[in-house]
């Protein structure tokens, strides 16, 4: 479900501002972009505190990005990383590629309705968060040309990913459930950073295998503001 059908340059361009650049500064030049952009439909500022976020693990960060990005927009927030899905999504960032989860039962046999995933190379993870989001047309999107536009946005559809409903799990446990795969790697992609998140639709509740969830998230880091 992607609003935004323009590319929006990032503004500071964090690609050149970064280099040789303290992680602060790069931190706050990648923040006043995604802003820049976000304001652009309407959204206020990504509601970040610098420090909550740095405390967390990288792969910690990425999944707390994208559910800052999708309850911005009304979507369901995904309550937990996994140890299974950080495992599919590590594979996916050892050889470059979008994870790909195989089967359709997750840990303790929790039933899988549906999956998207995104993969990003030489990029921080918000600099990840704001190619997918918002300069994800023809470009830096390998997936979108001029002539196959099919792929064009769909890192940004991956990250607002739907979330199960409750008829999707008639007979499969119910209790819908969004949880999420990641994996954060410095060297993964020639010798630089590498970025993998799988999103997965299930049924049961949380898995025993849960890692990090929404709610030691927002205890962290955000609190008030969020849901």
């Amino acid at each position: 479900m992607h609003a935004v059908q323009q590319n929006i340059a990032p503004r500071p361009n964090f690609l050149t501002t970064c280099e040789g650049a303290s992680a602060s500064s790069c931190l706050n030049d990648e923040i006043t972009a995604i802003d820049a952009a976000r304001h652009s439909e309407g959204l206020r500022g990504l509601p970040i505190d610098r420090a909550g976020f740095l405390s967390l693990t990288a792969e910690q960060q990425l999944f707390v990005v994208v559910n800052l990005e999708r309850i911005s927009r009304r979507f369901p927030p995904i309550a937990a990383l996994t140890s299974q899905l950080n495992a599919v999504a590590a594979v996916g960032n050892a050889h470059a590629v979008d994870p790909a989860l195989q089967g359709w039962l997750l840990f303790d046999n929790k039933a899988v309705t549906g999956w998207a995933s995104n993969w990003a190379g030489g990029l921080s993870i918000l600099g990840a968060d704001y190619f997918w989001m918002y300069d994800d047309g023809v470009g830096y999107n390998v997936d979108c040309t001029t002539v196959n536009t099919s792929g064009c946005w769909g890192h940004r559809d991956n990250v607002l990913f739907a979330g199960p409903t409750a008829s999707s799990c008639n007979g499969l446990g119910g209790h819908p459930e969004l949880l999420m795969g990641a994996s954060v790697e410095p060297t993964a992609f020639e010798g630089s950073t590498g970025i993998a998140e799988l999103i997965v639709n299930s049924c049961g509740g949380l898995p025993r295998d849960t890692t990090f969830t929404w709610a030691r998230a927002r205890a962290i880091a955000f609190g008030a503001g969020t849901a």
